[in-house]
């Protein structure tokens, strides 16, 4: 029996998404589509995107991989024995993906379904590190200007879903030298009408502009805090991926986020008188993560990144109001 799980939304979700990227910036014809933490998902369902899209999963994870090539496997017969590739691969590793690899894998397009949002809770250099990585993923061999074909070129597009600050994240993969060029609620990209504002807003989108999807103005369509967000980015030219100073710009990006949405409760603990007893963990998240930042940082997520920090008060169930604020910022 095989496990599935798809992050965020379905992949089937995403084919009118992506059929509308892949007809604005590529046309017909042979397409290549890489999806980044493939896990277990059925990343099969995005073979319905084009009848000559060309698939390949990657994840960190060998044995999610083995599982979903064993599934396919099944699958394949039905799709008319149609290939898709695995690889497993640690895409934040800085040696992953080098420029100068014959076999780098490239795409015209990368989907990213919630890696980007995870990496963001590492350290900044490997969120940085996979970044660069999926900008080197987006080259590939197209027809020069005067029809020479294999030129080493910036071609390809990142396609990213993410539940995060959407500030935030634009300011990190932009220092990684990426430009947006729209961007759209998840809940809504199954709609025609939709589809079709992004189709206008790729069309009207010039170097350096970039477009909302979705009019600011339709109070129908304004995505909540927390809610999950669709970004299509678009590499500038190749050197440019190698900025010295992307590592900061990620880290300040982070900071003016969290350091200051989450104010550290430094004052009440002084003049507490139970800073030093211990309290639940789920008391612990109330107290020190603030009201508007629930619903993008939950629970669960809070609990994983303390067991991270602070194993032992986990193993325990409780923790004091001094090691939560230490271990907010620790985190920040």
């Amino acid at each position: 029996m095989h496990n599935e799980f798809d992050w965020i939304c379905a992949n089937g979700d995403l084919l009118p998404l992506l059929r509308c990227v892949f007809s604005h910036f590529f046309g017909e014809g042979k397409l290549q589509l890489g999806i980044v933490g493939c896990g277990s998902s059925r990343i099969d369902e995005l073979l319905e995107v084009s009848p000559e899209v060309e698939l390949c999963g990657l994840d960190i994870d060998e044995a999610v991989v083995q599982e979903a090539r064993a599934r396919w496997e099944g699958l394949r017969q039905q799709n008319c024995g149609r290939r898709i590739d695995w690889s497993v691969c640690d895409l934040a590793e800085e040696a992953c993906i080098g420029v100068e690899k014959k076999d780098c894998k490239t795409f015209d397009v990368v989907l990213d379904k919630g890696t980007l949002d995870y990496l963001i809770c590492e350290e900044v250099g490997r969120c940085y590190c996979y970044l660069r990585n999926m900008h080197r993923m987006c080259r590939r061999g197209v027809q020069g200007s005067e029809g020479a074909e294999g030129a080493e070129k910036t071609g390809g597009v990142y396609v990213l879903i993410s539940f995060r600050a959407p500030e935030m994240l634009i300011s990190c993969v932009e220092a990684a030298a990426f430009v947006l060029r729209a961007k759209i609620p998840v809940k809504r990209l199954s709609e025609d009408a939709s589809i079709s504002e992004l189709n206008l807003a790729l069309s009207s989108s010039t170097k350096g502009r970039p477009f909302e999807a979705v009019s600011s103005n339709r109070e129908d369509v304004v995505s909540p805090a927390g809610a999950a967000m669709c970004y299509i980015f678009e590499p500038l030219d190749a050197s440019a991926s190698e900025n010295e100073g992307g590592v900061e710009a990620i880290r300040k990006a982070l900071d003016r986020n969290y350091r200051e949405k989450t104010p550290l409760r430094q004052g009440e603990i002084e003049d507490s008188d139970s800073s030093s007893e211990p309290m639940s963990l789920h008391d612990a998240y109330l107290f020190g993560i603030p009201e508007n930042l629930r619903s993008e940082y939950d629970f669960p997520l809070f609990l994983q990144d303390l067991n991270a920090t602070c194993p032992q008060q986990v193993q325990q169930g409780k923790i004091t109001k001094v090691e939560v604020v230490r271990f907010i910022e620790e985190n920040q």
